[in-house]
């Protein structure tokens, strides 16, 4: 499964990049790369995506999810994407299927996503859905998932404050 918007784009390589490193390790069930997050001048205002780590994304999110493919049968195990979370729903769908994904990660952009989409636009209910999660899966103590909640809420306004004046 991928998740491509209108305003994303691959590059003209990606998807057989893609293709070779599933073929070369053919036991992982998620792989991700790199993508460039740009504005609507094209400006590559940063690049995000690093190799899946399962600690650090039971913290946040850290990966541009369209730049990542699922293996069916992660979904035929965990299920679908909960409708539920109307923003958050990838996120809580690697949270739901814990420490089983086994992951591959292609060190090169492969996509380049516009800035602007529904989780930069309402980074609140974002960060509300991210509470949520971390509540219901218990992945860390009420306090720091209400300091986490807290700390995410400041990033974002430095972010927003910085991407101002790019």
């Amino acid at each position: 499964m991928l998740l491509l918007v209108s305003d994303d784009t691959y590059y003209p390589f990606a998807l057989q990049n893609y293709v070779d490193e599933m073929n070369k390790f053919p036991n992982i069930n998620y792989i991700s790369s790199k993508v460039e997050l740009i504005n609507e001048n094209n400006k590559i205002l940063k690049i995000i995506g690093k190799p899946f780590n399962y600690k650090q994304m039971s913290r946040y999110m850290n990966i541009g999810h369209v730049g990542s493919f699922h293996h069916i049968d992660l979904f035929n195990k965990y299920g679908n994407f909960d409708t539920d979370y109307k923003i958050a729903g990838d996120y809580e769908f690697f949270l739901r299927c814990d420490h089983y994904i086994n992951a591959g990660f292609i060190d090169k952009k492969m996509v380049r996503m516009l800035n602007g989409g529904v989780s930069n636009q309402l980074v609140n209910a974002v960060l509300k859905e991210n509470l949520q999660l971390h509540l219901k899966y218990k992945r860390f103590s009420n306090l720091q998932c209400y300091f986490e909640f807290y700390l995410a809420h400041l990033k974002a306004k430095a972010r927003k404050i910085k991407y101002r004046f790019l």
